[in-house]
């Protein structure tokens, strides 16, 4: 896997485990190869990612978002090239806040304490 693959999986990763912490990530455009090696976080970027890349000069360009319990990542990449991941966090079964506990019943979650 190259650099631009393994970049968007880790940010994807990174998101996850935010999100399985109980987390809600910001939205965020994560832009490398700026100026050679820097990297810059931009947090509720709201310009389209290619503009934004072209703009700072990066060589490529991530935005990773979070709706409930999904995140996706995209990604571009000067000379076009292109990737979207996006993974959803599983319900667990086990403690939650406060000592409470999912129970799988019937199709149901029944919430135990």
């Amino acid at each position: 896997m190259d650099a631009f693959l393994a970049d968007a999986q880790s940010i994807l990763r990174t998101g996850l485990d935010s999100v399985a912490a109980g987390m809600q990530p910001t939205e965020m455009v994560i832009l490398t190869g700026v100026c050679g090696t820097a990297v810059h976080l931009l947090a509720e970027c709201d310009w389209p990612l290619e503009s934004v890349r072209e703009d700072r000069g990066a060589t490529s360009a991530y935005r990773i978002t979070s709706r409930s319990r999904t995140v996706v990542v995209e990604g571009t990449q000067r000379g076009g090239r292109k990737c979207r991941l996006e993974q959803s966090v599983p319900f667990r079964n086990g403690p939650l806040h406060f000592g409470h506990s999912f129970t799988p019943v019937g199709g149901l979650l029944l919430l135990t304490p």
